[in-house]
């Protein structure tokens, strides 16, 4: 994993927004821990509380609409992202802003590659038309 890599297909467009994936899935992850840990110590953990069951859920379907390619999740994730991180940024440390660095250039290379992906396909399906219309020799 790059934190830039080239994208210059169909496939190299789908591991790059794969990137964005696992951003999130890292995100529910820790979110379900932090929920399950705050709901057995009555406390909350890593400054979440009940309300965090929000974020997880829109962490899912972001999560999801990134795994079919959305454009539009890809970039609302990005945002999400970067809002959350600007809400806690008083909890964060040295290491934190290096992770949230990586995973930032991550989110971005997500966008990148959904919108790479979809250019690619209205690429592709435009030459199987062109190659459809075009006499044998």
């Amino acid at each position: 994993m790059y934190l830039w890599p080239k994208i210059t297909d169909v496939e190299s467009s789908k591991k790059a927004a794969k990137q964005g994936i696992l951003v999130f899935v890292f995100c529910i992850v820790v979110t379900s821990v932090a929920l399950i840990m705050s709901y057995f110590q009555n406390k909350a953990v890593l400054g979440m509380n009940s309300y965090a069951l929000v974020d997880l859920v829109l962490f899912v379907i972001i999560a999801f609409g990134m795994y079919k390619m959305s454009r539009l999740a890809a970039v609302c994730g990005l945002i999400l992202y970067v809002i959350e991180r600007i809400v806690t940024v008083n909890n964060m440390n040295g290491v934190s802003f290096i992770v949230m660095f990586v995973l930032i250039m991550m989110l971005i290379n997500c966008i990148r590659g959904t919108f790479a992906y979809h250019d690619f396909m209205v690429v592709e399906q435009a030459e199987t038309v062109i190659a459809e219309k075009l006499p044998e020799e």
